[in-house]
């Protein structure tokens, strides 16, 4: 069906007659007719002819199977007795090459099942001692008693009748479908069955990548304004294996690239202490992007370049290492626009190395889609309508609770509306990341680079002058960089009457922050239901002490919640907070604080 019906199909990549190219893209009516020659047909349509062979075969075996692999019968038992007899080998050779008149097929093939193993060798093929004895043996002295042949039960024939019946109707239906389908090859209704198939084929070699991932790949890879190189340092190179994979990259990525040896990758990109960090991935898209502007600008005036890169450090082999990276892509919004540069890192919750690595190539997928067609939102500021919702909802696409996003940064001249500090409000709230930290500048930042080896303290609004004492109480290691404190901010504070952050509640925030960068203090937004659990997560980055400090009104707030839906209660709780290195203090106040009589 698929040569006879369309003998234009080139399956070596070519250019293609649109119509035909509309195959690849059934599911996306926006890019339906892609410019031509931008797309290769070999991977998906070669994958469907495998597909369609081996149902083929499948059929094939079935049919074969429900003829001899049938359970024997009494009278099969009884047709092997009377074959076993003693009989000449003439007679015996002659019973072997008769036939069923009905089929057409060897007698003894619906007795193999039954034979017993040490008959069913001189059963088919007798030894040549056998043969040589029959040659010379003579027939008319047999008795007609000994010419014994197999007699074939009522069942047996009734299953190979059917078998016959079923080989015939199947035949006869393949021909039916390739005479229709060479009667309509010229209307649509084949092109969509054979669209659907190869993508059913496509789905099922690469069940690993979900299809919305590989639709966004060719959506870019159709997209003639762009034009870029890929670079990936850890972790393989997932996101370039799903571009090639998909067909029709050439038009789209000018290089891959991966530079794994640190000694090559300094020569590449400059020095830098560690792999795995902004620096590093900053130099990689920044020295990329050079390379295309100053190679392939003039003779691709009209092109919008981008440079795709990351860095990450997954599972390693018999360790139970921190996995997580960084990527980012600098772009253009236009040919003659100065690029610009987002930049995200993201930890990898997958158990496996070979689940980081996809999750990785879908994230990197996710990345570059929405940078190119969901950045609307962004270029607006917060006051004017601006949306971040689609652009971060995008890059976790296919991706539930395989990766946190805890960083986003947009570097730019078209770009400068974007705040950042409500982008964090945004990653929290939209469950990307349980926890975001922010520098005393009010900076966004990534918690391991700032706690790094360093105590911490939460506070929840108390003055200054507080930190410095809560500092010397928690009792950092020799090995400790210092104590940092914290404001902890809880999410719920700025939820807004829905579950989104509206305007007002957005405003709230940024106001907040306002007031901490003011007064030099960093901060971490959070959405854990209690400190035992922010204390867990602070664990990923620093393993030296913390410490909460409260007021004494915090301190009757905490003995007051109700503590029934945890296993142990309050004891319970307390014992989480202990194991989790939690240290709680109690500023004094002279307030007068009610407690209720039962709490004091």
């Amino acid at each position: 069906i698929f040569f006879r019906s369309f003998p234009s199909h080139n399956m070596s990549g070519l250019p293609l007659p649109n119509s035909q190219l509309r195959l690849l893209t059934t599911t996306a009516p926006s890019y339906e007719t892609p410019p031509q020659g931008r797309c290769s047909y070999s991977p998906t349509h070669m994958q469907s002819l495998w597909v369609y062979t081996a149902a083929g075969v499948a059929i094939g075996l079935l049919i074969w199977v429900s003829a001899v692999a049938l359970p024997p019968t009494s009278a099969d038992d009884k047709a092997m007795e009377t074959y076993n007899k003693p009989v000449s080998p003439l007679t015996r050779a002659k019973s072997v090459r008769t036939l069923i008149p009905a089929t057409g097929l060897p007698r003894m093939a619906v007795h193999m099942s039954a034979a017993p193993p040490q008959d069913q060798t001189q059963i088919l093929y007798p030894s040549l001692g056998a043969v040589s004895e029959a040659a010379s043996y003579d027939e008319s002295k047999v008795a007609d008693d000994e010419r014994a042949e197999v007699p074939v039960s009522a069942d047996q024939a009734w299953y190979m009748g059917l078998t016959a019946l079923l080989g015939a109707g199947a035949l006869a239906a393949t021909a039916a479908v390739v005479r229709y389908a060479r009667r309509l090859r010229k209307s649509r209704s084949v092109p969509k069955l054979i669209g659907a198939l190869d993508q059913w084929a496509m789905a099922s070699s690469t069940g690993d990548i979900p299809q919305g991932t590989l639709d966004k790949a060719l959506k870019i890879n159709l997209d003639t304004s762009t034009y870029g190189s890929i670079a990936e340092i850890g972790a393989g190179q997932e996101v370039g294996r799903i571009f090639f994979y998909v067909g029709a990259s050439a038009g789209t990525i000018a290089k891959t690239i991966s530079a794994y040896d640190m000694t090559m990758s300094d020569t590449l990109y400059g020095d830098c202490d560690r792999f795995v960090t902004l620096q590093r991935l900053e130099q990689m898209v920044d020295a990329e992007y050079e390379e295309l502007e100053k190679t392939l600008r003039a003779e691709r005036p009209d092109t919008r370049f981008f440079a795709f890169a990351d860095t990450v450090v997954a599972k390693k082999y018999g360790q139970d290492n921190e996995c997580h990276g960084w990527m980012g892509l600098k772009f253009q919004l236009k040919p003659d626009s100065a690029p610009v540069r987002v930049l995200v890192h993201a930890r990898l919750l997958d158990k496996t190395m070979q689940e980081q690595q996809n999750a990785l190539g879908i994230l990197g997928t996710n990345l570059m889609h929405a940078c190119f067609y969901q950045l609307d939102g962004l270029l607006q500021p917060v006051g004017d309508g601006a949306g971040y919702g689609a652009f971060l909802k995008g890059l976790k696409d296919d991706l539930a609770d395989r990766i946190e996003v805890d960083f986003v940064q947009c570097d730019g001249t078209d770009l400068e509306a974007v705040d950042q500090r409500a982008v964090g409000l945004q990653l929290v709230q939209q469950g990307l990341v349980k926890a975001v930290t922010f520098t005393a500048a009010g900076d966004m930042t990534v918690p391991g680079d700032m706690l790094r080896k360093k105590a911490v303290v939460l506070t929840q609004d108390l003055d200054a002058d507080v930190l410095p004492r809560a500092a010397e109480a928690v009792p950092a290691s020799e090995e400790s960089r210092g104590v940092t404190a914290l404001q902890d901010l809880a999410l719920s504070a700025f939820q807004g009457d829905g579950a989104a952050p509206d305007a007002k509640a957005t405003e709230a925030f940024l106001q907040r922050m306002d007031g901490l960068k003011a007064a030099g203090s960093a901060a971490i937004l959070s959405n854990f239901a209690d400190y035992s659990d922010l204390a867990t997560y602070l664990d990923r980055s620093t393993p030296e002490p913390k410490g909460v400090v409260m007021d004494a009104a915090a301190v009757a707030k905490f003995f007051a919640e109700d503590y029934t839906d945890r296993e142990g209660g309050l004891l319970g709780y307390l014992g989480c907070v202990d194991k989790a290195g939690l240290k709680l203090m109690v500023n004094p106040s002279t307030d007068a604080v009610e407690v209720e009589e039962d709490v004091r």
